[in-house]
């Protein structure tokens, strides 16, 4: 579906609207003003709102200046990517994502395009200057490419640095904290040049998203980012002076334990940008994920606009819980321009959900009310589990209101984890049981978000204690305009065209590399074609592992799961054992038991392939269920009985026992 070109028509702040439209009237076309001053005359209109309001107006001016070449720059590795990035001038900018030759990686810049809608996209592949493994030397190339995005002295002192702005008209919004030996900074160097913040190192604390930190290591990490806000000579140690977000780009854990409090679980994004007496100087995010999903998250957050939502309530219609209803935000989202879809009681089932997400979501921000544990989340009714979260269309912004979301960090088998990997490149979710008033309502969160408050801000409550919610992806994210197009070329000498690219692979016969290079182009419909011309010729052998691989998305996507999707995956996706596809294939399979005129008999034979060990009871029971009604209760206990012995732990062979005694008993 084709997108708005600019959403400032219909999300942006009135007051950034009514400013840079009084800028450009005719009564100052005598002398046109500088973005420079431009910029300091909004800026000063916005010291007039409360702290969340003013930094937003702050973060979405610095966004709206953008000028944006509309080419996509793909490059092979971190060197390139920095490269890439020196080559910003000022507000002139070109998003750059890295594809590491990863699925997953793929799969990121391919939903990037189809939401960017580029007009070219190009590979780059740098000077081919080696990147440092020393600290020091990383830190050095880094902070000069940031440097040279934003037009400074990169041999500047951190003060100077920041005065050298503010002689601009900018006032940085926010700090941005790395390290240079750490995957993520990446992001952290996008975000930095991307937003005109100051950007820290700090020696690696170690760690993984899905560890936890020790209390001394977190208030560790937080001594040290103080000592670099005081560094940079700007007022920071309250909320409403110079720096008010904090964005630590860590490939670190989103959670430490309290040893003073029996050990509690406790956010690190909620401790960090707090003072020793607990107060907010800060509202902070952290960006995890390797280098290429740190620079994909980064990349999201500076060119990416929300024109559309996805809701969906499965809490109860009485008490406590009516507070949370999604209702109300449905229509200040709508109200604001917003194509929203919202499912809420009595069509709030696992079935509705299932059937709802039949296919990938179109959608930017999505707003989920669930409960449940780490691994999966009750529906009303039903249950649903990680492999259920929805494949997205687009990169999206998820708040998501369901005790533990965030309790296993970034992995797969937790239900934050799953919609990371499916596309979420920021995320408000819990790391541990936060109790339902710990969160926003959704209604106070679309308000908050649809008059400017940024991501970081909108989603925490005023004031409150030191607690459970973690927010992932850059604090500075607005529903405002990403900026202007422009026609300025592209700065980089010996990029090639991956247009070129899918010509000379489809004429050499590389069918793979073909549909490769179409998924990245945004080209989903041309890539499902290529696959669907083998099918319906009956070249399937034609089909290899690689293929497979390659075409599954963009078959699904393009909707074909009556026949293409399935034929493609039966005969590899399911041997290959690549997650991603089972995944797809699944779904699609769900797709074809829930159509009338559905090759049934290959749905289910597809399935009985691939039951998940991480769920295996209740793939178990769908397929089970789907069986029996094929083909009789014999049949389907015939079937537990065989996924007994693949079972790991005693509870699921109990539980898959009692369902097999279950279906020969009539129970079932």
């Amino acid at each position: 579906m084709p997108r708005p070109a600019n959403a400032l028509r219909t999300m942006a702040l009135p007051l950034l609207a009514a400013t840079l439209a009084f800028l450009a009237s005719p009564a100052h076309t005598a002398e046109p003003p500088t973005i420079e001053q431009g910029l300091r005359d909004v800026l000063i209109k916005a010291d007039a709102f409360e702290a969340p309001r003013r930094l937003g107006i702050r973060a979405a001016v610095h966004r709206a200046a953008q000028r944006i070449i509309p080419t996509l720059v793909i490059v092979p590795d971190a060197g390139a990517y920095a490269q890439a990035i020196a080559a910003w001038d000022g507000h002139t900018r070109f998003p750059v994502l890295i594809d590491d030759g990863s699925t997953r990686a793929r799969e990121d810049i391919a939903r990037f395009a189809r939401a960017f809608e580029p007009e070219s996209v190009v590979r780059w592949n740098g000077t081919g200057d080696e990147w440092p493994a020393p600290r020091p030397a990383r830190e050095a190339r880094v902070r000069e490419a940031w440097a040279s995005a934003i037009g400074l002295d990169p041999d500047a002192t951190d003060a100077d640095a920041i005065a050298s702005l503010r002689a601009g008209g900018v006032t940085p919004p926010g700090l941005v904290v790395t390290s240079a030996t750490d995957p993520a900074w990446t992001g952290a160097l996008a975000l930095a040049a991307g937003r005109m913040q100051p950007l820290g190192f700090i020696e690696d604390p170690g760690g993984i998203p899905s560890g936890f930190w020790s209390r001394d290591k977190a208030l560790g990490v937080e001594a040290a980012i103080e000592r670099l806000a005081d560094a940079t000579g700007l007022a920071w140690n309250a909320l409403g002076d110079d720096i008010d977000a904090l964005t630590l780009a860590l490939d670190a854990p989103l959670n430490f334990r309290d040893d003073t409090n029996k050990n509690e679980t406790l956010a690190v994004s909620d401790l960090l940008g707090r003072t020793a007496d607990g107060a907010r100087w800060a509202w902070t995010a952290q960006l995890v994920g390797s280098e290429s999903a740190s620079a994909w998250r980064a990349m999201c957050a500076l060119f990416l606009e929300a024109h559309s939502a996805w809701a969906f309530d499965a809490y109860p219609v009485t008490g406590d819980w009516t507070r949370y209803d999604n209702t109300p935000a449905v229509q200040i989202l709508g109200d604001r321009g917003m194509n929203v879809t919202a499912l809420d009681a009595p069509h709030s089932s696992l079935t509705d959900w299932r059937h709802a997400t039949l296919g990938p979501i179109d959608a930017d921000l999505v707003l989920v009310n669930t409960k449940g544990v780490p691994h999966n989340f009750d529906l009303n009714p039903g249950r649903g589990h990680a492999a259920d979260t929805p494949h997205l269309d687009h990169p999206v912004i998820l708040h998501l209101i369901h005790s533990f979301s965030l309790a296993r960090g970034d992995a797969r088998s937790g239900i934050g984890g799953r919609w990371m990997e499916r596309g979420a490149y920021a995320q408000l979710g819990a790391v541990d049981e936060p109790y339902l008033r710990a969160f926003i309502p959704p209604r106070i969160l679309a308000g908050r978000l649809a008059v400017g408050y940024p991501w970081a801000a909108a989603v925490r409550a005023d004031n409150a204690r030191l607690w459970k919610l973690a927010v992932l992806g850059d604090p500075l994210i607005t529903l405002s305009s990403a900026g202007q197009r422009t026609p300025d070329p592209l700065p980089l000498d010996g990029a090639s065209d991956l247009e070129d690219e899918f010509r000379d692979a489809l004429a050499a016969g590389r069918r793979d590399e073909a549909v490769v290079a179409l998924v990245l182009l945004g080209r989903d419909a041309d890539a499902a074609q290529l696959v669907t011309d083998l099918l319906i010729d009956d070249q399937t052998e034609a089909i290899t592992p690689e293929l497979a691989l390659a075409g599954v998305g963009p078959l699904f996507r393009a909707g074909l799961t009556r026949e293409c999707v399935l034929v493609a995956l039966a005969q590899h996706a399911v041997t290959t054992g690549d997650a991603r596809s089972i995944d797809i294939a699944w779904t699609a399979a769900r797709a074809q038991l829930a159509d009338r005129e559905g090759d049934r008999a290959r749905a289910v034979a597809l399935m009985r392939r691939m039951i998940r060990a991480d769920q295996i009871v209740a793939d178990t029971v769908e397929v089970g269920d789907a069986i029996k009604r094929e083909s009789g209760p014999e049949n389907a206990a015939a079937f537990v009985e065989e996924v007994i012995p693949l079972a790991t732990r005693e509870d699921d062979r109990r539980r898959l026992g009692e369902l097999a005694a279950d279906y020969r008993a009539g129970r079932r």
